[in-house]
């Protein structure tokens, strides 16, 4: 074996990696100091949906990454909703083209718009705060709006950053095109 084999990192080591950085990614911008809801789990969820292989892998990181740092940050009463509305952003990362920068951004503000709906719907069947009719519905929903500007531009900001690194890292032949 030569001396270059063995310092270029192999394909199983690179599979292993990946999930693991994104996992990492997710949990310290939840953790860093940062406005409310900008943070990388949106994009990481879209990204995983598109990159990882199974598909269950894409699903199960940005999950492993918010509950990890709940536990650190601390658990609450609508944790499930939030992990269920980050779920259509995996899974329209299965539909997602990896280099095609307009569709990345457009499928990353379509997450955001259904994670935004989906969350602050739980929010509204859990808090007492709101009335249980339409315009308790709506007062949540129009509560929430700073929060969806912020998941917005967080998930386009961190998708061009993650999407980008790895359309390099690929270019230059440091992942492979298809991680399967």
């Amino acid at each position: 074996m030569s001396s270059s084999t063995q310092t270029q990192p192999s394909f199983r080591n690179l599979r292993l990696a990946l999930p693991l950085v994104l996992i990492l990614v997710g949990m310290f911008t939840r953790l860093i100091p940062h406005p409310p809801n900008f943070t990388a789990i949106g994009a990481v969820a879209l990204f995983a949906g598109a990159r990882l292989q199974p598909r269950s892998l894409g699903v199960l990181v940005p999950l492993l990454a918010m509950f990890l740092t709940d536990l650190i940050l601390g658990l609450h009463s609508g944790m499930l909703w939030v992990y269920v509305s980050l779920l259509p952003l995996c899974v329209m990362g299965f539909a997602t083209p990896l280099y095609q920068a307009a569709k990345v951004l457009g499928m990353g503000v379509l997450g955001s718009v259904v994670f935004y709906l989906l969350s602050n719907f739980g929010v509204w069947m859990g808090s007492p705060a709101y009335s249980a009719d339409y315009a308790g519905l709506l007062a949540c929903y129009i509560a929430g709006l700073p929060f969806l500007g912020s998941f917005v531009a967080a998930t386009a900001f961190y998708s061009v950053l993650i999407f980008g690194a790895d359309r390099v890292l690929t270019t230059r032949g440091k992942l492979s095109q298809d991680m399967a």
